[in-house]
This record gives C-alpha cells, structure tokens and sequence, in this order.
C-alpha cells in the first residue's frame, strides 16, 4: 500500500493485470489468520513499529476486525507525532519529547528538566518547533514507538540512538523487576474509533523515575499497564462486533514478558486467542497474509466479482 516502496511503484507501473494494495496491518492478521487456518472473523491486535495506513498516516498501535472481505478499523493508540520521520525510530529520544510534549505542551523543557539535560542542547529547540509546527513530523499511532520512549525515559542505554531495529523495546523488556504494580492508561471514544491512550503510563513511569525508582520497576510496571490496556481494548472490540476470537500480530508480540501475559488475560475473560507457531509476529509473516488475501481477491477477480 505503501506508494513510496519500490514493489509499490513497480506494480503500479504494470499494465493490463490485476492489482491489489493490501494495508499491512490488514496482512499481519491474515497471516495469523492462514496459519492457524482460523476461517471466522477474528479481533485482530496489529501491534509493531510503522506501516503505512490508508488515511496517510502511520499506523502501528491497530484494533481491526477481520474477516475474509476484508477488515475494519475498530480502534487505534491515541496518535502523537514522529519527529523527523524515520530518524525518531532510530533516536528513541525523540519519541520521548513528542510523549513529553503531549503531556505538557505548553513548557515541557521546565516542567520535566531532567530529562532534557541529557539531550543535546542544539537538538531540542528545533525538535519542539518541529512537533509545535508539524513539520516533518508525521502523525503515528504507533504502538512500538510507545515503548521507544518508554525505554528512553527509563534511562535505558539506547535512549539516544539505536543500532537495530527494535533494541530500545529489546532492552526495556530486558530490563524487568518482578512488580505487581502496573500504570493505568485510558481508552476513550473518537467517532467510530476506541483511542487507547498510553500517555497516562508515560506521566507515571516519570512521576517515578523522579522517585528514584529502578529502570526495571519502571518497565514491569510500563509492561503491566499495556498488558491491561490491550485485553481491555480487545474486550470492548469484542463486545461491539460479537466475534469472540483475538489474533495477534506484528513486531511488539515479540515480547515474551507481554504476549504471554496478554494471552492469559484475554484466555481468562473467555475469548479464544490465535498467535503464530511457525512464522515470526514480526514483519517476515507479512508476505503470508498477502498472499492470502490477494488469493481470495483474485478468485473473485477471476469470477467477476471484483
């Protein structure tokens, strides 16, 4: 779907044959979906890092319902920009000054001061006009880049720029302390859309970073909280639709600390709960749910239904 991928031009480029853009949270439940052979609607969890979503900004934080017509947004991570693009994935600090800007919009460098001593002072200014001003700095649902700031609050040692993908997440699951405790976020009500706000964790796992609370009470904590978020997000898309089976995918459900906590709640208010066993949740399954998606598409195609 995405109109700047290579793939994307070249198959826009072909003429006289079919051709189908799949949104690529929509193929990350498909192919959770087409490997546990599941064929009823489900209650997809999309959960990873970036993809590009048909309204033109970047999804990544996804409750969808998918079937096999297609899928529907039921819910999505409250947006918060991604300044710079593609350099806030590489440099978690800025995921943190975009969390931090939307808590406080007004003067977040007085109000949090010991976190922005630790950012490069040439840097800062330029980055909040870019968030004030939107420039260059695309909304994101982003469930990933949640954790990236996260990691980078907590002091963790990627904060300032990483050297793979998803090594500030790596390293906030690493760093867990067995705590009971869990930060509470919210989940409100946008048109037709269930927004799960994350920020509220934010503010507290500040609130105890501040308290000289460790790194790793500070992620169990932050890993608690998106445990509950998730289930009851889940459990309200499936009260809305009636379907009673949850999917999970995408590269956030690499975390063992999170899927297996998340699976044991979702199991225990009675939903059924499909994962992957034989492909990655990461990005690697995606050609799978493409694929499957344009089979069906295509015998329709064939059958003069599309």
């Amino acid at each position: 779907l995405h109109p700047d991928y290579l793939s994307t031009q070249w198959a826009l480029g072909r003429e006289g044959i079919p051709r189908l853009a799949v949104q690529h949270h929509h193929a990350h439940i498909a192919a959770v979906m087409t490997e546990n052979q599941v064929e009823e609607p489900v209650i997809g969890l999309a959960m990873d890092g970036t993809g590009y979503g048909p309204d033109g900004t970047v999804w990544g934080g996804e409750i969808l319902r998918v079937d096999h017509e297609g899928y529907r947004r039921l819910g999505r991570f409250r947006q918060i920009p991604l300044p710079g693009g593609a350099q806030a994935i590489r440099e978690p600090w800025r995921m943190a000054v975009s969390c931090l800007h939307a808590l406080e919009p007004s003067d977040p460098r007085s109000l949090y001061p010991e976190f922005f001593e630790r950012l490069p002072r040439d840097k800062i200014q330029v980055l909040l006009r870019m968030v004030e001003r939107r420039i260059n700095s695309p909304l994101t649902s982003s469930c990933g880049r949640v954790f990236d700031a996260a990691s980078a609050l907590a002091g963790l040692g990627s904060w300032a720029r990483v050297s793979y993908e998803g090594q500030a997440a790596i390293e906030l699951e690493q760093a867990i302390v067995a705590d009971g405790d869990s930060y509470a976020a919210d989940i409100g009500r946008e048109g037709d859309l269930w927004i799960l706000d994350a920020l509220p964790m934010i503010r507290s796992l500040v609130a105890d970073a501040r308290k000289g609370s460790a790194p790793g009470i500070l992620s169990a904590r932050f890993h608690n909280g998106m445990v509950d978020l998730l289930a009851r997000a889940a459990r309200k898309a499936a009260d809305e639709t009636g379907d009673h089976c949850v999917a999970l995918s995408g590269g956030v459900f690499q975390n063992a600390y999170l899927s297996s906590r998340l699976e044991a709640a979702l199991g225990g208010a009675g939903l059924k709960v499909i994962v992957h066993t034989q492909l990655p949740a990461n990005d690697a399954c995606i050609s799978l749910g493409q694929a499957a998606i344009a089979g069906r598409w295509l015998r329709g195609y064939r059958a003069g239904a599309v």
